[in-house]
């Protein structure tokens, strides 16, 4: 911005001294020391700006790197929960299979109590 200062000085002094002729400059010359006075605020708040913008940039980086690591949480969790139902459905598997081997020992056993009896038993679980 002191460039800009400078350059703004020089041509203020130089309309202000007739080296540079304008037309209406005696309008010109309240406008440019009003840019002139302006300058210093308007670079405070370009600074200002700046490290607001850094710290969004920062906070932008903490946002995504969070949402980052939620998204592997989630698909850490998936992952848990397919194996959990992939392993509910294998002992409902073992399940059904142990039922069947129990239905038919339990088949045999009444069928062993009728050939010592003579009489059929229903014998459950």
């Amino acid at each position: 911005m002191e460039p800009y200062s400078l350059l703004l000085a020089e041509v203020y002094k130089s309309v202000a001294s007739g080296q540079i002729q304008l037309k209406d400059s005696d309008k010109v010359l309240p406008q440019l020391a009003s840019i002139q006075s302006a300058l210093p605020q308007l670079q405070q708040e370009a600074a200002a700006l700046g490290a607001q913008v850094a710290q969004l940039k920062q906070g932008n980086v903490s946002a995504v790197r969070r949402a980052d690591e939620v998204r592997a949480r989630i698909a850490q969790h998936k992952d848990g929960v397919m194996q959990e139902r992939q392993s509910a459905e294998q002992l409902k598997k073992q399940a059904a299979q142990t039922r069947a081997e129990a239905d038919e020992l339990l088949k045999e056993a009444s069928d062993v109590l009728f050939s010592l009896t003579g009489r059929r038993y229903a014998i459950s679980h």
